[in-house]
């Protein structure tokens, strides 16, 4: 079941789709759920979870453009497709997380095809772990994957990812890491929880992270599991 959000202030667009997504998908589900305006979609977010979004550029108050801009701080992995009118607008949407435009005049022709192409990378995405927390950027969810660590700062934990920094609210440390995957996963001391995966090196008790600026101290009584999850990690094959 793939879980879509439309954003479009006009009605006859959302009935357009739904019924596309009825007659040209018969193995997907898709559950549609239908936005008249940003603000709509803004106060429903963090408390759904969408595989894919459909936004409307044109729209009064936050337009389209925007409103991806803000979605980029709650969730930048999830792909959207514009519908416009006017082909201006695609320039003033570069650097966001798009998926695809399309002209709402083609929209009956190409909408299909341009979903088609996206589940096949949905089917590999929807099978990624996401995990919730509370932040000074809201309610957030971000894939496991994405966490390069955890780190107790300012008597918070906050987490690190390739793109963004944030603070959780309401959580200790341990609560953090009871969330996260065992296997991807390791607390190479008190203060800080590491993804296996964003590891560069570790030399002698110390471990060096890609995408974190300071080198980690391993405790002297983890040194043994440490050193044993990482090379188990390594033969799997999933580090960067």
């Amino acid at each position: 079941m793939f879980k879509v959000a439309l954003v479009d202030d006009n009605p006859s667009i959302h009935s357009i789709i739904r019924k596309l997504l009825n007659d040209s998908f018969a193995v997907h589900k898709f559950e549609l759920k239908s936005y008249y305006s940003a603000e709509d979609l803004l106060e429903d977010y963090s408390n759904s979870h969408f595989s894919f979004l459909l936004l409307d550029i044109e729209m009064p108050e936050t337009n389209g453009i925007e409103l991806s801009e803000k979605l980029q701080f709650l969730n930048h992995k999830i792909p959207i497709i514009f519908l416009t009118s006017y082909e201006h607008y695609m320039k003033d949407a570069f650097g966001l997380n798009v998926y695809s435009y399309i002209l709402k005049d083609n929209m009956i022709e190409e909408l299909p095809s341009v979903i088609r192409k996206l589940l096949v990378t949905l089917e590999v995405i929807e099978n990624r772990i996401q995990v919730s927390f509370n932040t000074d950027m809201g309610n957030i969810k971000l894939y496991e994957e994405d966490i390069v660590c955890v780190y107790f700062e300012d008597r918070r934990p906050t987490i690190y990812t390739k793109k963004i920094k944030v603070r959780v609210y309401g959580e200790a440390l341990y609560s953090v890491y009871e969330k996260l995957s065992s296997d991807m996963f390791l607390q190479p001391n008190s203060g800080i929880i590491v993804n296996l995966k964003y590891i560069k090196t570790i030399q002698d008790m110390i471990i060096y992270l890609n995408f974190f600026p300071f080198p980690i101290t391993i405790s002297r009584s983890k040194i043994r599991v440490i050193k044993s999850k990482y090379t188990e990690f390594l033969a799997r094959g999933d580090s960067l």
